[in-house]
């Protein structure tokens, strides 16, 4: 909670959002030409006109002892969300978040992809976080702080000065735990 000039001003919490990648499946493009389509759209951010892209599950691992769980996020490109369909379903129901589909094929029917397109200028506190790199490249973030003004009111978000890194509202958040989707994970983010 914060005070400002007599007033009590609430603040919601946010967090960075991944995946527990290390305890689920992976997934991959199926034709490497499709795959290098999808990773420059995802550089320019505009997805029209690649058609389908077909993608599969990537089940072998080098300790040959993981057992693959199938959850309702999965790791393909870290800028990109893939959801079951009950996690996507789920979301467009009950938030305004700004995505554009991507048409894909193959995973049993049960996934789709998404590119998060709320992208916030100004809001990655230089001074406060904890990350890796400049400000002409950012490498990693290890502890963000961002400034309440600029994500109050967002559920799911990019920075500009991160387009990889997504972020999530506490009302997201707790959807996810009230319907137990899984596979996400959450880190705790500072607010300014």
């Amino acid at each position: 909670m914060s005070i400002s000039k007599g007033k009590v001003i609430i603040m919601k919490k946010f967090y960075q959002m991944g995946t527990l990648y290390d305890e689920y499946a992976w997934v991959q493009t199926v034709d490497e030409g499709a795959g290098l389509l999808l990773q420059r759209a995802i550089l320019v951010g505009e997805f029209k006109g690649i058609g389908k892209i077909k993608m599969e599950w990537v089940l072998e691992d080098l300790n040959n002892d993981k057992v693959h769980k199938f959850g309702d996020i999965h790791t393909y490109a870290p800028d990109l969300l893939l959801l079951s369909k009950k996690a996507a379903t789920i979301f467009q129901n009950r938030l305004d978040l700004k995505m554009t589909s991507i048409d894909i094929v193959g995973l049993d029917g049960k996934y789709a992809l998404f590119d998060v397109t709320d992208i916030i200028t100004g809001a990655f506190d230089w001074k406060l976080s904890d990350y890796i790199g400049n400000r002409k490249h950012l490498s990693m973030i290890k502890k963000a702080v961002l400034r309440y003004d600029k994500i109050e009111g967002r559920n799911l978000f990019k920075l500009k000065e991160d387009r990889v890194s997504m972020f999530v509202s506490e009302e997201f958040k707790r959807i996810i735990e009230k319907h137990k989707l899984t596979g996400f994970d959450f880190k705790g983010v500072g607010l300014a």
